[in-house]
């Protein structure tokens, strides 16, 4: 059993303006996607950041947005749909450790959801083998329910499964890092 997961209900509160005001989707994700791109992310939740990484892909791009919750899927298409991006998202409704993509990705994300993993180093190493070497994989944490410790461990499976720490991200009310697959 997982250590922790967010009710699927509960999830509507993760897509507020005012989560935008402190986490802008955008900003945080533009020095590492760009037009034309395949990005990943684990732990989608209903698209707060599934939709902005569709909108900079754009048409010639894809987004695998991957969650275990069909609930929440349902509500990421919905709201691709209204932002006119719905055909550069896959949804995959599986846990990380059964991921699998079409080719390789250039990019993956993980915003407050590597502790829910049941398998961490699984899933490290089934997102490994979908990204093309040198593709960034951006990490984010919860400050107020990820303690220290257990994120530095979570950053201690992600360098052992094949990525190199390339730096922090700056991601509010979040620890964060930066890694790269090895080439």
């Amino acid at each position: 059993m997982p250590r922790h997961r967010f009710p699927w209900w509960s999830q509507y509160t993760l897509l507020t303006r005012v989560r935008r005001l402190f986490q802008e989707p955008e900003a945080i994700l533009s020095p590492y996607v760009s037009a034309g791109m395949t990005c990943v992310e684990i732990g989608c939740g209903m698209g707060f950041f599934t939709v902005a990484m569709a909108r900079m892909v754009g048409p010639q791009g894809r987004v695998y947005a991957l969650d275990v919750e069909p609930k929440v899927l349902e509500e990421l298409l919905r709201r691709a749909e209204r932002a006119g991006v719905a055909e550069h998202v896959r949804t995959m409704l599986c846990p990380a450790e059964e991921l699998s993509v079409e080719g390789p990705a250039d990019f993956a994300l993980a915003v407050w959801s590597m502790h829910e993993l049941e398998d961490p180093a699984l899933g490290v190493a089934r997102l490994r083998d979908c990204l093309k070497p040198g593709a960034y994989f951006l990490v984010a944490e919860p400050l107020w329910h990820v303690r220290r410790a257990q994120y530095e461990q979570t950053l201690r499976t992600i360098e052992a499964g094949g990525f190199m720490q390339s730096g922090a991200a700056t991601v509010r009310f979040s620890r964060a890092a930066v890694f790269r697959k090895g080439l």
